[in-house]
C-alpha cells in the first residue's frame, strides 16, 4: 500500500512537472521574438500598434518636411520629391529598428547570404510576374473595350508622370532612388513585415491574410493613380501584392518580397525614362 501511494505521488508530481513545462513552452512561444512566419511581431496587438506607427511615422515625417522646407524649393524640380523621400527613409529606419534583432536578420554569414539569395530570387521572380501582369492588363483592356471605354493611359502613376515630365537628370535620379529603392523597403517592412504576420496572429489563414493585406495595400495607392488608369492599375497592384505576400509567406523572409517590389518599381521607372529619351 505504501508503495502504491508513493508511486501515485510520483506520477502526480511528474504530471504537474509536465503541465508546468508545457505552460512554460507556451509562454515562451507567446513572448518569443519569432512568430509562425519566423519573425516579429509575435503578439497581434503589438503588430497592430507597430503598423499604425509605421503609417504615422511616414505621414508625419512627410508633413514636417513639407512644412519646414521652403515652398519654392519643395514645389519644383527635385525638391518636390524630397518630402516623400524623407518619409520613405524614415519608415525604412523605423523598420530596421523593429526588425533589428538576430531573430530577423540572422547572426551568421550564412544567414546573411541566405537573405541575399532570397533578394535575388525576388528580383528574378519579376520574369515570372511580367507575363501575368501583361495578361491581366490585356484582360482589363478587353473588358473596357467591351463597355465602350477609352483605353487606359500608358502611365498609370503620378510618380511616373512626374518622371516622364522631368526626363533624365537630378530629379529623375531622386525619384528612382526613392521609388525604386527606399519605397519598396519601407512598404515591405510595413505591409508584409508587420501587417501580414499580425493578421496571421489573429487566426487569419495564409490566403485570407494575404488577400486582406493586398486589398488594403491596393486601396492606399488609389490616391496616386492617374485618371483613366484606375481599373487596370488596381488589378495589377492587387496581383503584385498577392505575389509579394506569397513570397513572404513561402520564404518567411522579407528579402524576396523586397527584391520583387524593387524590381517591379525600377522596371516601370526605367521604362518611362527610356521612352522619353
Amino acid at each position: 500500500m505504501m508503495v502504491s501511494s508513493t508511486a501515485l505521488m510520483m506520477d502526480l508530481q511528474a504530471e504537474r512537472t509536465s503541465l508546468a513545462r508545457r505552460a512554460t513552452q507556451r509562454l515562451r512561444r507567446l513572448i518569443s521574438v519569432r512568430d509562425d512566419l519566423g519573425y516579429r511581431p509575435v503578439v497581434a496587438e503589438t503588430g497592430v500598434l507597430l503598423f499604425i506607427l509605421f503609417i504615422f511615422v511616414g505621414a508625419m515625417s512627410s508633413a514636417i518636411a513639407g512644412a519646414t522646407l521652403r515652398a519654392d524649393f519643395v514645389g519644383q524640380g527635385w525638391g518636390a520629391s524630397l518630402p516623400l523621400t524623407i518619409a520613405a527613409l524614415t519608415q525604412v529606419l523605423y523598420g530596421f529598428l523593429v526588425f533589428r534583432s538576430r531573430a530577423y536578420f540572422g547572426g551568421s554569414a550564412q544567414a546573411w547570404l541566405l537573405q541575399v539569395g532570397l533578394f535575388v530570387l525576388g528580383v528574378f521572380s519579376l520574369l515570372v510576374m511580367l507575363p501575368v501582369l501583361v495578361g491581366a492588363a490585356s484582360l482589363v483592356e478587353s473588358v473596357r473595350g467591351a463597355f465602350g471605354l477609352m483605353p487606359s493611359p500608358v502611365v498609370a502613376h503620378q510618380t511616373l508622370e512626374r518622371l516622364r515630365d522631368a526626363g533624365w537628370g537630378l530629379e529623375a535620379t531622386v525619384i528612382c532612388i526613392n521609388a525604386g529603392l527606399l519605397v519598396p523597403i519601407a512598404e515591405e517592412f510595413g505591409w508584409r513585415g508587420m501587417l501580414l504576420p499580425t493578421l496571421r496572429r489573429y487566426r487569419f489563414s495564409p490566403l485570407a491574410a494575404n488577400i486582406v493585406t493586398a486589398t488594403l495595400f491596393t486601396a492606399v495607392h488609389l490616391a496616386v493613380l492617374t485618371d483613366g488608369a484606375m481599373m487596370q492599375a488596381v488589378a495589377l497592384l492587387f496581383i503584385l501584392s498577392l505575389a509579394l505576400g506569397w513570397l513572404r509567406l513561402r520564404t518567411g523572409s522579407l528579402a524576396a518580397s523586397i527584391g520583387l517590389h524593387a524590381a517591379f518599381n525600377l522596371f516601370n521607372l526605367l521604362s518611362v525614362l527610356t521612352s522619353t529619351a
